[in-house]
């Protein structure tokens, strides 16, 4: 990775985010990336702050996604998308999220955070495109396959299936805890009031 990405997930612009707006999702990322590092000492990393294994570089030079939901991450997790190049964001380049019904202006330097395996989403085309715009995209994010390897005792679904017969069974209680990870406003503030009045 680039230098200056490594810097990037170093400072406080990722970790006070997430954690600042999602601390139980932090806590949940930050629990595997530490008990995966545990594992596998030799493993790549994007860099030691940054909970989270996977990134993507679009460097278009307009880069615009198609409707579609990430399958691969963590259903209950986050992904960030950070957006930058010399484009009108007034017309083009919008973040489009179809179940929550939103059209989101994503200027130079937006860090959008979404649960972009449980959202179907989309960009907006550049309006003038053709060499005449640039738009980029960087986005982290976990897959949720390294949160059931770990839990399978660090086994991959097809090896559990051979040792056990059968694909895992699928548990609504991991669903109802990863659901109950994302709080609302009110209950973020109760959070950050109880942990103010503790110190």
């Amino acid at each position: 990775m680039h230098p200056s990405l490594v810097k990037f997930c170093k400072l406080n612009a990722l970790p006070g985010l997430v954690k600042n707006w999602f601390p139980k999702i932090w806590c949940h990322y930050v629990e595997l990336h530490q008990e995966m590092c545990k594992e596998n000492p030799d493993m790549d990393i994007i860099a030691q702050h940054c909970p989270f294994f996977g990134m993507s570089q679009n460097f278009g030079p307009e880069a615009v996604s198609v409707c579609h939901v990430d399958t691969k991450n963590l259903v209950s997790g986050l992904c960030l998308i950070f957006v930058f190049g010399l484009f009108d964001f007034k017309k083009g380049g919008h973040l489009v999220l179809h179940e929550a019904e939103l059209i989101l202006e994503a200027p130079h330097g937006s860090i959008l955070i979404i649960p972009s395996a449980a959202l179907t989403h989309e960009n907006i085309a550049l309006l003038l495109g053709a060499g005449k715009e640039e738009r980029y995209v960087f986005t982290m994010y976990s897959a949720g396959g390294l949160f059931r390897y770990r839990d399978h005792g660090w086994k991959s679904d097809k090896i559990w299936k051979e040792e056990n017969g059968e694909w895992p069974e699928l548990d609504e209680k991991i669903w109802r805890e990863g659901c109950a990870r994302f709080l609302t406003l009110n209950q973020l503030k109760a959070e950050k009031l109880a942990k103010q009045t503790s110190l």
